[in-house]
């Protein structure tokens, strides 16, 4: 029997309560080992009411939409230039994408976003990086190169080209998106 979004909505108080304090028996959440990177084939469990007392399982991609991201927003105009800002990674992650949004369209030439890995782009194919088109306002990269990334890397944004005539790029959001 597959979980429903229903099912989660009727076992809200049940999830809240094992976070809150496990009924007599149970583990505590606390107890329970860490896994460092979720993924969205994992199965979370739940127990259903204390009338059922029926374990239930959920798929974390339900939980999780199918996908996370981390967006980096670059307030104000573009610029080209490299590592515009960075993070370390808190955990290990697989990048599916990257996916890029300017509030104003660049004119006169498309805007280039890159990403970098400990200072090495993921896209050592170039055209594969994302590029807002001319008149555009938002672009997918192809699937980068280098999709692994452990805990601590360094990622960091660079932007490769601005429009010519108008840079575009007011607020340019990037979101690496992780399977």
């Amino acid at each position: 029997m597959a979980v429903t979004e229903q099912d989660i909505i009727d076992n809200a108080s049940q999830i809240a309560a094992l976070i809150n304090g496990a009924p007599q028996g149970q583990v505590e959440i606390g107890e329970l080992p860490v896994k460092a990177t979720v993924v969205a084939a994992d199965i979370i469990h739940i127990q259903d009411s204390e009338d059922t007392d029926k374990d239930k399982q959920i798929a974390a991609s339900l939980l999780l939409g199918g996908a996370l991201g981390i967006t980096f927003v670059l307030r104000g105009d573009a610029y080209a230039g490299v590592k515009q800002t960075q993070i370390l990674m808190p955990a290990g992650a697989t990048i599916v994408k990257v996916i890029t949004y300017v509030d104003t369209a660049p004119t006169g030439a498309s805007l280039i976003v890159d990403i970098n890995k400990n200072g090495t782009t993921i896209f050592t194919t170039q055209s594969g990086r994302p590029e807002i088109a001319i008149s555009g306002n938002t672009a997918d990269s192809a699937t980068p190169d280098i999709t692994a990334l452990a805990q601590d890397d360094r990622i960091s944004v660079d932007i490769d080209q601005v429009g010519s005539t108008i840079p575009g790029g007011s607020d340019l959001l990037v979101t690496i998106v992780f399977a």
